[in-house]
């Protein structure tokens, strides 16, 4: 069994929100169009196994309507 410290699972949230931070900004730099909680609701939900290119494809046509 793996033992994982608090301060462990401090540093990934750290890191998790520093990531999702970057996403943002690139996101705004290239102007996709996508903010903050479309960004962490969509990394979530590739966490859990979503496939990207298909989730890529159903905001592509969620974006044109």
């Amino acid at each position: 069994m793996m033992n994982v410290s608090v301060e462990d699972n401090s540093n990934e949230g750290i890191s998790s929100n520093l990531t999702l931070q970057l996403i943002s900004e690139m996101s705004s730099i290239l102007n996709t169009g996508l903010d903050y909680e479309l960004i962490t609701i969509c990394h979530r939900l590739i966490e859990n196994g979503i496939n990207p290119q298909l989730l890529a494809k159903v905001i592509q046509e969620m974006k044109k309507n």
